[in-house]
């Protein structure tokens, strides 16, 4: 009998161990060579997959520490938190504070609206606000250039009584009785100055 072509030059009547060995294995794993091949190629991809996940992890843990994602180091990490927690307390204080110079700001155009006080006293109180501000007046003067202090300050109490006049009936009427009160402080020859 001849042999198919595959086998032509193997001696099948006296077969090696190790023929028998890879022979035994195909018939027992129900398989072939090919599936054979085909399980180890899964198995190497595999080993690539999980080596290539553990090398990305080991690169991921510097960018864990410069994250401050680190628990080992928890020394370091308290630090953080008693910092970060002060300066919200001081972002706290600070907001608070900002509040409470917007309600005294409001409550000076209402009283500047009825009439109860001018242009120029409420320019004095924004100033005294505003003292916390080392830069309020050297801001105001690159926005009003070519003004005194005093009248930046002036224009400065009009600009927020502006938006304060925003949905008003009478903001015409009040927008214009301001600007009388500028145009009387700026012809003053009386030296009557907003303190600052």
């Amino acid at each position: 009998m001849e042999s198919p072509s595959l086998l032509k030059g193997v001696s099948l009547s006296s077969p090696n161990r190790d023929d028998r060995l890879i022979a035994n294995s195909v018939r027992t794993s129900g398989g072939s060579l090919y599936v054979m091949k085909q399980c180890a190629v899964v198995r190497w991809s595999v080993l690539a997959v999980i080596v290539a996940t553990a090398a990305s992890g080991l690169s991921q843990m510097t960018s864990a520490e410069r994250a401050g994602l680190d628990f080992w180091n928890m020394p370091q990490l308290s630090r953080d938190v008693e910092e970060s927690v002060q300066e919200s307390n001081e972002m706290q204080l600070d907001f608070t504070s900002v509040q409470k110079r917007i309600a005294v700001k409001e409550q000076l155009m209402m009283d500047l609206f009825d009439g109860s006080t001018d242009l120029v006293q409420v320019a004095a109180r924004f100033c005294e606000l505003n003292v916390v501000y080392p830069d309020y007046v050297s801001q105001l003067r690159l926005r009003y250039r070519g003004l005194s202090d005093e009248e930046c300050i002036c224009r400065n109490v009009i600009d927020y009584a502006e938006a304060a006049l925003k949905n008003r009936p009478d903001r015409t009427i009040q927008r214009a009785r301001l600007e009388e009160q500028f145009r009387r402080f700026r012809g003053s020859q009386s030296g009557q100055r907003v303190p600052t």
